[in-house]
């Protein structure tokens, strides 16, 4: 297995209360990569993935009425520049989305956070 290493990145920044975003897929995607989402909103409530992501952590804990996750998911290939839509409670966001190749596949071994 190769080292994993980061093949491309974006953030994508909504700048009006809404409930529903899109969020880009970095520029390039390879078939098989792990593709993973740090997403922050503005205002408490569950964040929601599209069906084919799993959710690592997802948290509220501090001072402020934020909410923060990180979900994962394994790529196809045909993602490049296209976008997906994470729902949340009606705020601002903020993602940041990689698309890292030569991961353990997630069947294996689920991605790490600490």
């Amino acid at each position: 297995m190769a080292f994993p290493a980061i093949e491309s990145s974006v953030d994508t920044n909504r700048t009006a209360a809404e409930t529903t975003s899109p969020v880009s897929f970095p520029t390039i995607v390879s078939p098989n990569a792990l593709i993973i989402c740090i997403a922050r909103v503005a205002v408490a409530g569950a964040i929601g993935w599209p069906v084919d992501w799993t959710e690592l952590t997802e948290d509220s804990s501090d001072a402020s009425d934020d909410v923060t996750a990180i979900a994962y998911f394994t790529a196809v290939g045909t993602e490049d520049s296209t976008t997906f839509n994470v729902t949340h409670g009606s705020g601002k966001s903020a993602y940041l989305v990689f698309s890292i190749t030569g991961a353990e596949a997630p069947a294996t071994q689920a991605p790490q956070i600490s």
